[in-house]
């Protein structure tokens, strides 16, 4: 058995989130799974197993100016470094770039395992600034390897990991059946597989 530790901004009604509750709800069943919310749980969308621990860390809000960007941005990693020291994971695995830069600089000097997702085009994402895509390019390479959804993405983010692979979404059992005649087994074999 596996710590494993996800961690995302928030588990409201986006792709990243769904992506991490059925990972988390499938890994669960062999696993030890906690998610840690950069944000809190007021708003969550998809369903959770109750076997999985869920911490929030509630620090996200609007900055006012860029000192205060930084400060909460620090209050964000110290956190984030409390609650993986507290975790202790075998692995961490982190979702979207502002949340995976802010993994890895709370996971310097602790020897843990972090893969990184980028669910995005990098060129298609309005609010990364110059900083953080500085702080990308200095970061990603100390991951254990970078996810991305598909060969478009790989094509852009190839050279900030020794170690990308194309992951693309996993598609969920209740859909594949209704999809899919009953003695299509190879197929759902496959669909199965991403988890």
């Amino acid at each position: 058995m596996k710590n494993i530790t996800f961690v995302i901004s928030t588990l409201s009604h986006g792709g990243s989130e769904r992506v991490v509750s059925l990972l988390a709800n499938k890994m669960s069943l062999t696993n030890k799974v906690t998610i840690v919310l950069i944000g809190n749980d007021k708003n969550r969308f998809y369903s959770i197993d109750e076997n999985i621990n869920v911490i929030n860390l509630d620090t996200l809000k609007v900055s006012k100016n860029k000192l205060d960007a930084i400060l909460n941005n620090l209050l964000r990693v110290r956190k984030l470094r409390s609650a993986l020291k507290n975790t202790k994971p075998d692995i961490v695995i982190s979702f979207l770039f502002a949340t995976n830069v802010l993994v890895l600089l709370s996971s310097l000097f602790l020897n843990l395992k972090v893969i990184v997702s980028e669910r995005n085009d990098p060129d298609n994402y309005k609010e990364s600034s110059l900083a953080w895509n500085i702080l990308r390019r200095l970061f990603y390479p100390c991951a254990h390897a970078l996810v991305v959804q598909n060969k478009n993405i790989f094509e852009k983010l190839k050279n900030y990991s020794k170690n990308t692979v194309i992951i693309p979404n996993p598609l969920v059992e209740q859909y594949v059946e209704k999809i899919l005649p009953k003695n299509d087994s190879i197929i759902q074999i496959m669909a199965w597989s991403l988890f």
